[in-house]
């Protein structure tokens, strides 16, 4: 996505201002920030998730 954004950029600058082309790329750009923070929110839940696993397992095993 990084690297496709890269080139989004780029043809961003070379396509005339206000163009249909350049419409396209600044709404896929747009699309592609949607979903990267999409993507965060997503591994930042996980994340949570996985620390809560883990103090719990932690917090049984102590009992044991």
């Amino acid at each position: 996505v990084v690297e496709d954004q890269d080139r989004l950029r780029e043809n961003l600058r070379a396509a005339p201002s206000g163009s249909d082309l350049y419409k396209r790329y600044l709404a896929k750009l747009n699309e592609q920030e949607n979903t990267i923070e999409t993507l965060d929110k997503d591994r930042v839940a996980a994340q949570q998730a996985l620390d809560t696993a883990r103090q719990q397992l932690l917090d049984y095993i102590a009992k044991l």
